[in-house]
Parts: C-alpha cells; structure tokens; sequence
C-alpha cells in the first residue's frame, strides 16, 4: 500500500512538472478587453511570483489606444491578477527595465504620453494603483524619445531619466522625486556641439549612491549619410547632478547600448548591439552583431565581444551568475527560415561561447509566419529560467491585431519539450538506469564519445537532434561522433538500444 502511495506521488509530481514546462511556453492575449493585442516589455521574479508589465493596443469604432497593464503569475504560470493602468486614452508606452520593486510589496513602472508628458505609477502586489502622478515638461521643453529608466533612491526617493528637446537639442533630463511622487529636483545634461543629440536608455543606482545613465549620442545628420556617427555614453552623477565619471564608445564604431549593470568590482558591464554599415546602392544600411563588453572607470575596455546570430542580431538583458558566466536574452533574424527569434545565450566566466538556444512557440509557428523578441531573463534558486517578450504576426502588421505577449520557462540549458522536439526525455533516462549512457568530453569541439552498458552485445543505432528538434545526425554501432562540423549550441542524442531509448544533452563549443 505504502509503494502503491508513494508511486502515485512521484506520477502526480512528473505530471505536474510536465505539465508547467508545456504551459510555460505559452501566448497570453488577454482578452478581458476586446480586439486587443499585448506585449511583454518588463518583467521581475519576486516573492515566487512572475511580475510583467506591458503594451495592450485596444482597438474601438473611433480610435486606436495602448493601455500599460500589469499582471502577476505563480511560478506554476497562473495568471493570478491582471490590472490595466494606463490613464485612458492618453498613456502610450510602458517600456522595457521600468518595472523595478521599491519595497516589499511596492512596485513602480513609468510611461509616456501623447501630450508629451510622463506617468509614474506605484503599484502593489496585487496590481492595485497606490498613486499616479503625471509629469509635464519645463517651458520651451519636450519630453520624447522612448525608453526612459527609473531608479530608487535612499529614503524611498526616486530617479527618473527621461530625454526632453530644448532649443533645438536633445537633453537627458534627471528627475528626483519623493516617496509621494513629488517632483524634488531636476537636472539637465546638455549636449556638445558636434554631438547635439543625447538618448538615455537606462539609469541606475551605484554601490557610492550616485546614478549611472547609459545614453547614445548621435551627429545631427541625415541617418542614411555614410557620416553619420552615434556612440554610447555612461556617465555617473551624484544626487547634486555633479559629473563624476564619463566613458564614450570609439567614435569610429557604432555601438548601441542599451543597458547597463555595476558588477561588485565596481566595473560596469554594458550590453546591446554593433552596428557595420555598408552601402546597397544609394542606401546606406546597418549589419548589427550582439555586443557585450565590461569597462572600468578609468575608461578602459576590460573584455568586449560581438556575436552574429543572424540579421539584427541584439542583446536586451543580461544577467551574471554566481560562478561569474554570464546568460543573455535578445533576438536576431536567420536566414535558414526567414523567422526571427529569440535568443538565448551563455558564455563562461572567459568569455567564451558556452550554447545558443534560438527560442520560439513552434504552435503558433504552425499557423503564421512570426517575429519573436526576449526582453527580459530571470534565474529561479534551482536554475531554472524564466523569459519574457513578445511575437509579432508578419501577416497583419497591425498595432491591434497580431502581437502576443510570450511567457516561457526552461531549464539552466534552455531547454523545453516542444522546443527539443523530443518528448518526457527526463522520464526515458530514468527508465533505463541499467544503460547508464555517459558522453564526454562535454561540453565538446572535436569528438563526442560514448560510453553505454551493452552486456549482450545488442546492434544499437545513434541520432542527434538539433535545438529545433531537427535530426542532423544518425550512425549505427558507433563509439564516437565527429562535431567538428555541427554548429555551436546544444544538442540531444538519442541511443536506441533493443527496445530501449535513452536521450542525453551535450554542448558543442567550438
């Protein structure tokens, strides 16, 4: 009776832990409002809860509206709380990295306009709105370009950074506010003369309490002339809005950044994309590569990479681990299928390619041809990942119709059932102990060996499948497998021996 109890604890269990990665990769269109279409931009995991802010275009007989929403999921990936927020029919945007938690139970997230001002808005942990304030720009100002960034402060105090046009240039502007909202002081970085545009994206508090804004800075020129430049610019300012600390990317490159992080050596990693222009008949064009790159405060560049996942290649989020490798999100467009996806990437504490995982919803893949984006990646205390963004219908195009918002869960090698194209893999390795299948070395560049009980000798047959679920590989009564040749990543392999399947994951690096 015991085993009997036991055994259906450990079947209730299996199930429930399949049945949370299928749910995970999942769309979410909520439709508590009609015609309406939803992206993720934001998102936090906290108190065992999954915490997103968002786009919702709502569409009726007379105008198109985006309402920012927040909603709030259990790690199992219910829905549990869903608030639209937006101050209806003016709020435009809610944007990426504004969701930040400023106490136990206190989130903020801020969002533009259409009259050229900004809200911010407190929220707790069940969506409920605690303020919400609107901000106007100064006199001969105005409050534009998107994203802007929000910050906490000491004594519940509040930084927003926002740009704002004033005679002819574009400024970043910090705004400091109380725990009330109350608009304490505001401070303005004009631009130079050769470099009248200044963009920030992202701004945050250092260890010594100043503020650290990433920004890029362009000519004020046409986009498509070849002399076009623009640069990233960090700068680090105390409360007082006194510089500090300033670092330019090479003027002769094109790098974008649009994040930032302090690591605990005081260095600041920052992460986004290159850009290499080149001409296509009388158009000036832009090949981009992920770029990720650590720098110090004495201006120099420790480390930097760039990476091609395909065209429009693109860190958004980045997050360093404990045993300092650091995991990407972003997306790029292949030329394989002409699909965009998302992309999730891991190099090792030397900087060094570790696996690329290409993310998508393969059910909604059956039906449309899509664009996916990652815009955010959260590690849980047992590895597991958690991602967040969004897909865009290639079809339609339109800005109610066609964006769904993208909740996905995976394992520390990003990998899900549908998305391995193999089934309950977990449960054919545990079934079949007695094989014991071993490969090494792993991860690996040349060779893969294999090491398996076989004590009657059985013909077995090997395939590999990619991370689309793609076989690229199949041998029969081998020990060994050239990789020399597969693309980086991560693989699965399969060993079909007798009436016995077992799969294993290996990692090809080169």
């Amino acid at each position: 009776m015991k085993k009997r109890i036991l055994c259906l604890t450990i079947l209730f269990i299996h199930c429930l832990s399949i049945s949370a990665q299928n749910y995970y990769n999942k769309l979410y269109r909520f439709d508590s409002l009609k015609r309406q279409s939803v992206q993720f931009t934001s998102m936090l995991v906290s108190d065992n809860n999954i915490y997103a802010t968002g786009i919702g275009a709502v569409v009726d007989s007379i105008f198109v509206d985006n309402l920012g929403f927040f909603s709030n999921f259990s790690l199992l990936g219910e829905l549990q709380k869903q608030k639209y927020y937006g101050k209806y029919p003016q709020t435009a945007e809610f944007l990426s990295n504004n969701l930040i938690k400023i106490s136990e139970n206190l989130f903020a997230a801020a969002g533009l306009n259409q009259d050229s001002s900004f809200t911010l808005i407190k929220i707790d942990n069940n969506g409920n709105r605690v303020f919400q304030k609107d901000y106007f720009p100064e006199s001969n100002q105005y409050f534009f370009f998107i994203p802007y960034s929000i910050t906490p402060l000491s004594q519940g105090n509040l930084c927003v950074v926002v740009p704002a046009s004033y005679k002819g240039y574009v400024n970043s502007v910090l705004i400091i506010l109380d725990s009330l909202g109350n608009k304490k002081s505001l401070f303005e970085y004009p631009s130079d003369v050769f470099y009248p545009y200044n963009v920030p994206t992202k701004i945050l508090t250092t260890k010594s309490g100043n503020i650290l804004i990433a920004a890029y800075r362009l000519s004020n020129g046409d986009n498509l002339d070849p002399s076009h430049r623009f640069f990233t610019q960090l700068m680090e300012v105390d409360t007082a809005g006194i510089i500090s600390w300033v670092y330019n990317t090479p003027l002769e490159r094109y790098i974008h950044s649009d994040n930032i992080q302090e690591l605990p050596n005081g260095n600041v990693l920052m992460w986004g994309r290159e850009d290499f222009p080149r001409r296509v008949r009388q158009y000036q064009v832009y090949d981009s590569k992920a770029y990720i790159a650590e720098v110090n405060k004495n201006n120099d560049v420790v480390w930097e990479r760039r990476f091609d996942f395909g065209i429009g290649s693109q860190f958004t989020d980045v997050k360093v681990l404990k045993d300092q490798s650091i995991l990407a999100v972003g997306h790029a467009l292949t030329l394989k299928d002409t699909t965009s996806y998302g992309i999730l990437f891991k190099m090792n504490s030397r900087h060094d390619s570790v696996f690329t995982r290409y993310l998508h919803n393969e059910q909604l893949r059956t039906y449309y041809s899509n664009e996916s984006r990652l815009v955010q990646i959260e590690c849980l205390d047992n590895g597991d990942l958690i991602m967040a963004g969004h897909f865009y219908d290639t079809y339609t195009r339109s800005p109610t119709f066609g964006q769904w918002a993208w909740l996905l869960r995976t394992d520390s090698l990003g990998c899900f059932v549908s998305n391995c194209g193999l089934t309950s893999t977990t449960e054919k390795e545990a079934t079949d102990p007695s094989v014991n299948l071993t490969l090494y070395p792993n991860p690996t560049h040349e060779l893969l060996n294999l090491r398996f009980n076989n004590p009657n000798q059985l013909k077995y047959n090997i395939s590999i499948y990619d991370y689309l679920g793609k076989q690229v590989f199949s041998g029969f009564n081998i020990t060994a497998v050239d990789v020399q040749h597969f693309t980086p990543g991560l693989y699965v392999i399969k060993l079909a021996l007798g009436n016995k399947e077992i799969y294993k994951k290996f990692i090809v690096n080169h």
